[in-house]
């Protein structure tokens, strides 16, 4: 069981032993789901462990000699990457909250800390919020692949945690005024890991299959033509920063399903929409705050970057720039970004699941200023990806009037 001291694994024990003791605040329906939750806020401040709970909830109607009565009740169903061990627990205080709904512990955990996870920070994702209902499946199914990608990233460990009624209520308020900070006691009290917090807000969804007849005696098909705005931002716990914020307007056609191999249709079109604009939207996420670098070049002009397989294909062309000098909001302080200079392209030859090789090409004199100033730890060398251009589309409308063609001829031999 994941939430009860015990022996160490073998392994562990090889590992210098050492214990954190912290006081943190976990909410619940019931009484023991708050102190559940507040264990798993204790791991994964501690360990940085990726974990993710769901509750399940039973409801019924039974009956005795008093008379019929429905109940209620439910359980924290929790899976793990890796395993966090509590040492001791103290519950400090239980007290639910009437005006919430909800019950809140206070305890105070004594947590095994393992080395935390190689330099990945932490992110806690809150479900992107939806108002109309019939954005809300859309917006749920958007939720769960951005927590998968940025998972697969390598660069988050992202945390899933029950935040309770309040705290949610804050991260709505911020989504409506981006301006607004949130307060230390907020975050200290709902013991949300030390780093970063995605909020978002699915705004607008069209999902449409519109009819085209090629020619008249053809059968009618559909083309798929969707659109998306999405308002997310990221906030730095520390400072209460916002660290990125975009307004993802996306529209989506025929060119952009044709990767996946499926044929879209009434069934899978919000899905599969939620895919491609989920994989764009961890891009964005990634340029701003791990963007790819370049980690290697050699006296060729072969290079290596720091991203694999998961995200860059045979073929991707990135352009390289050097940063310079940050760039400071005047009023906040905050940086916006960093001067850059552009230094050369790299077209992506072969990729292995954590590293991508290629070949840059450029100005020899870029090229040798490379080669001086990059290290080992070096992270001046930024590359972003560029955008694939309308060819796609013109091949996607080139392979479809080529099956139209052929379809009419196989029609015209029959008849």
């Amino acid at each position: 069981m994941l939430l009860i001291s015990g022996a160490l694994c073998q392994g562990i024990s090889a590992l210098e032993v050492t214990y954190k003791t912290i006081e943190v605040l976990g909410t619940g329906s019931s009484r023991d789901e708050a102190v559940t939750w507040a264990q798993i806020n204790a791991i994964q401040m501690v360990t940085g462990t990726k974990m993710s709970a769901s509750i399940e909830a039973e409801r019924g109607l039974s009956s005795d000699e008093k008379g019929s009565r429905f109940f209620q009740s439910s359980y924290v169903d929790v899976s793990k990457e890796t395993a966090g061990v509590i040492r001791s627990s103290e519950i400090r205080s239980v007290l639910y909250n009437k005006e919430l709904q909800e019950w809140n512990a206070i305890l105070m955990v004594t947590v095994l800390d393992l080395e935390r996870a190689g330099g990945r920070k932490a992110i806690a994702i809150s479900d992107l919020r939806a108002e109309k209902r019939s954005l809300r499946p859309f917006a749920r199914d958007l939720t769960g692949l951005l927590k998968s990608k940025l998972t697969s990233s390598r660069k988050f460990s992202v945390l899933e945690q029950n935040l309770g009624t309040k705290f949610r209520q804050e991260l709505d308020a911020i989504i409506e005024n981006p301006l607004l900070s949130l307060t230390e006691k907020v975050i200290v009290k709902n013991g949300l890991p030390p780093d970063l917090v995605l909020v978002g807000k699915v705004e607008a969804v069209s999902l449409k299959l519109t009819e085209i007849a090629p020619s008249s005696d053809l059968i009618r098909i559909k083309i798929p033509d969707v659109s998306a705005r999405v308002n997310y931002q990221i906030i730095d716990m520390y400072t209460s920063e916002t660290k990125f914020h975009d307004v993802a307007r996306i529209r989506l056609t025929q060119a952009d399903f044709a990767a996946s191999g499926q044929a879209v249709n009434e069934g899978n079109i919000g899905s599969l929409s939620a895919e491609i604009i989920s994989t764009r939207i961890v891009d964005k996420i990634l340029d701003a705050i791990y963007p790819v670098i370049l980690t290697s070049i050699s006296e060729d002009n072969q290079v290596s970057l720091n991203f694999g397989s998961e995200f860059n294909k045979q073929g991707d062309v990135f352009k390289i720039y050097r940063r310079g000098d940050r760039i400071y909001d005047p009023y906040t302080e905050e940086v916006m970004t960093w001067e850059e200079s552009f230094m050369g392209e790299v077209k992506v030859t072969r990729t292995l699941p954590k590293v991508s090789f290629g070949e840059i090409s450029g100005n020899e004199q870029d090229l040798n200023r490379i080669r001086e100033e990059l290290t080992e730890r070096s992270r001046q060398f930024v590359a972003y990806k560029i955008a694939k251009s309308s060819a796609s589309s013109s091949k996607m409308k080139k392979k479809v009037r080529k099956e139209i063609s052929e379809e009419k001829k196989a029609l015209e031999e029959e008849f």
